[in-house]
């Protein structure tokens, strides 16, 4: 062959080859998948062999779900497994129910599934514990899934997690299952002792997005669902306590139980997301730990959110007495969809003890989610023993509405220290109109430096139409700045240490009664359009610097003490020795026609309102 035809088929081969491999690199890689075993019996019966066939005797081509578990344990497939249920019996429109006389085999390999229903017929699929001290399925790998199960009447968990090293479970999903006393007429009477136990476990989700991914964790004797020194979970889109019709109680004990226990979150801000957690026995949710989210969720009512179906203790529950301080946790949110709706529950809408950094914002707390009704909770947020608690919204739409409840809309405790009430409807929705709580919109009692309002508009609570005191401040030292405060039926502010001093508390000469003299309005008038004259004398001990706020209010209270339906402004630290006159000019928003003030002292804390002062000249002309 001459050289140069021998050159010439080199290259022809060596550019072939390179065509060869630029295809072979450009062919997609495709995906594994896992591998199947099917379940075919409602047996118990251990599988015989090892490995595949799953079978529970040589050549007999049965197998049950015990034995399917064992062999995916065996296979330690690369890609996973997926156990599924094709399982003919005999009434097909009833469930299939698989009856677990003692301890299945735990999932042991990672990307294990079981998925049901029964395929044969499309029937629900049960997992019948007969009362047995063990978990009915047991979790102990990474990225496992359990599909739409029904699982009752185990004496342990429903599903049990935990790890068989120090590291943690992770990458998990619980979705589409049915857990508890739910398969009537065909189980009756059958909880579980518990329903799902995550224990050292990360990054999983119990739930979903849609109906199909929703479990419905109901009617077991213990938590629907405990988080034990777990972290970055996500508790979305289920219904606990309840039915699957989202309406009809069928309790847990409490419904979410997070115990030491950091990041996790329960609900979400979309519609799909939103847990209905109501009907539990004891807390809705409970939670010991950090910086763990509760958003968007219906805790305490239907999931139409019209209809009140309590939990008999508190909504949320926030901290433990006698434990750790749990910190930094959230509730709701200043985004859309991020508040919870907490109405209707036996006891507080939130309970926080022992407690530092929680903040609770954009809640609906004690009425319907139009705002258009009551569903009571008996308080609506109650503090002990908590520090640097913030109840608060400061932006638009951020506020909570607190605002229907039986007893007092918020209570501020003993051993609470430096709680800010900032930016919420006390009393009345969102729009203004009254759903007073029964008792006050606030109580301070025995609590240190409780912050109510602030000089800022964002920061004005609303606190309207109770039916006790706007603000009562018992035996307690707090601050109360700006604010609308009015309509209430009995003072805008009663301050108190003894009963003889409740109602209006006259000032004293040398405050001995431990109670900060309110100013004293001498003059109201209008110099000029626009503008206001206000003369006020300040009594109060030597050498004692004031803060005087004043506010206006179309109508005095029955008390002759007024409430400040808008608040005007404020002269801060004025310094006298005994009694002094002051004459201040602010803006006039409108022609109210009565003018209140109120003191606050670093020694005696806040006062009440002063008595109500009309205008000396009213000149309608000027005002327009």
């Amino acid at each position: 062959m001459p050289k140069q035809s021998y050159k010439h088929m080199v290259h022809f081969f060596v550019l072939l080859l390179l065509i060869l491999s630029l295809g072979a690199q450009a062919e997609p890689t495709r995906a594994q998948e896992p591998t199947p075993i099917i379940v075919n019996s409602t047996g118990d019966e251990p599988d015989v062999g090892f490995g595949l066939p799953c079978e529970t005797a040589p050549g007999n081509e049965i197998c049950t779900l015990r034995g399917a578990i064992k062999v995916a344990n065996e296979l330690q497939a690369m890609h996973g497994t997926v156990i599924t249920f094709d399982i003919d019996h005999s009434i097909p429109t009833t469930p299939t129910i698989i009856n677990v006389l003692t301890a299945l085999p735990g999932l042991m390999v990672a990307n294990t599934t079981i998925q049901g229903p029964n395929m044969h017929d499309g029937s629900v699929l049960v997992l019948d514990g007969n009362q047995g001290s063990y978990p009915g399925l047991e979790i102990r790998a990474n990225n496992c899934a359990i599909k739409n199960m029904t699982i009752a009447d185990f004496g342990n968990y429903g599903i049990s997690v935990w790890p068989p090293t120090g590291d943690p479970v992770t990458g998990l999903l619980i979705t589409g299952n049915k857990i508890g006393n739910m398969v009537w007429p065909y189980i009756v009477d059958k909880p579980n002792s518990g329903v799902i136990k995550l224990w050292h476990t990360a990054s999983s989700v119990i739930g979903g997005d849609t109906a199909a991914e929703r479990n419905v964790i109901s009617g077991n004797t213990g938590s629907g669902i405990y988080i034990l020194d777990s972290a970055t979970n996500v508790v979305k889109g289920n219904y606990i306590g309840v039915k699957d019709d989202g309406v009809t109680a069928l309790p847990n004990s409490t419904g979410v139980y997070v115990s030491n226990s950091t990041g996790n979150t329960i609900g979400g801000s979309t519609a799909g997301r939103r847990n209905v957690i109501s009907g539990n026995t004891s807390n809705g949710v409970f939670v010991v730990g950090n910086e763990n989210v509760v958003m968007g969720n219906y805790i305490g009512t239907d999931f139409s959110r019209t209809v009140a179906v309590p939990n008999g203790n508190s909504g949320i529950r926030i901290g433990n007495g006698g434990a750790a301080v749990s910190s930094g946790n959230i509730i709701g949110g200043d985004a859309a969809g991020q508040g919870n709706l907490i109405s209707g529950n036996g006891w507080a809408g939130i309970d926080v003890v022992n407690s530092d950094l929680t903040s609770i914002r954009g809640n609906t707390i004690g009425l319907n989610a139009s705002q258009t009704a009551a569903l009571p909770n008996n308080f609506g947020i109650t503090l002990s023993s908590s520090l640097n608690n913030f109840i608060s919204g400061t932006d638009a739409g951020s506020g909570n509405v607190i605002a229907g409840n039986t007893r007092q809309g918020i209570f501020v405790g003993e051993n609470c220290l430096n709680t800010s009430i900032r930016g919420n409807f006390i009393g009345v929705n969102n729009l203004g109109q009254a759903f007073g709580n029964g008792m006050d919109g606030i109580m301070v009692q025995y609590a240190m430096d409780t912050n109510i309002g602030g000089i800022s508009d964002a920061y004005e609570n609303v606190i309207a139409y109770n039916g006790g005191n706007g603000i009562e401040i018992e035996s307690a030292y707090a601050k109360v700045t700006g604010n609308q405060i009015h309509d209430n039926s009995e003072l805008g502010i009663d301050l108190w240490r003894s009963i003889d001093q409740q109602g209006v508390t006259p000032n004293d000469p040398d405050e001995s009664d431990n109670i900060q003299n309110f100013p004293v309005i001498k003059r109201v008038s209008f110099p000029s359009p626009g503008r206001v004259l206000i003369s006020v004398e300040v009594p109060t001990l030597e050498g004692e610097g004031l803060d005087v706020s004043f506010f206006a209010s179309d109508t005095c209270d029955p008390s002759g003490h007024g409430e400040g339906q808008v608040y005007l402004g404020y002269v801060p630290g004025i310094a006298v020795g005994g009694l002094a006159e002051f004459v201040i000019n602010l803006p006039l928003p409108d022609p109210y026609m009565f003018y209140t003030a109120t003191a606050w002292g670093p020694s005696q804390g806040q006062s009440e309102f002063s008595a109500c002062k009309s205008a000396s000249t009213y000149l309608p002309v000027i005002l327009r």
